[in-house]
């Protein structure tokens, strides 16, 4: 079986996006959470049988407190993964990212005006 290892950089982001990355940044680094904990290596990923559910990918992604509702939840367990922040997703010891690097590389691309208050 194939693994993810793609990190999170400039191009693979842009390529997420499906569109600006300025507008769909956060998408993006989403989407490349999501992909690392399906289809990746080590700690980003998660154990699911072949069938599973969104249902199973969500009670193994995130806490058993995490409310299972459709609704983006207020902050409730400090150690859910929801409770991540962008910052957190994107220069973790999993990505090696550099964040100094990243965000010359994103301006370089795209000027985001808010960048900080994003990650």
């Amino acid at each position: 079986m194939q693994t993810f290892t793609d990190i999170p950089q400039i191009e693979l982001l842009q390529w997420l996006a499906r569109g600006t990355l300025k507008q769909n940044l956060l998408r993006a680094i989403r989407l490349s959470a999501w992909l690392r904990s399906l289809y990746g290596e080590g700690q980003d990923s998660v154990l699911l049988d072949n069938g599973f559910t969104f249902a199973d990918w969500r009670n193994a992604f995130f806490t058993s407190t995490h409310p299972k509702g459709e609704a983006i939840p207020e902050l409730h367990d400090p150690n859910c993964d929801c409770a991540k922040t962008t910052a957190n997703w994107l220069f973790d010891s999993n990505t090696g990212l550099s964040e100094r690097e990243w965000k010359r590389s994103l301006l370089a691309h795209n000027v985001v005006s808010n960048l900080d208050e994003i990650l």
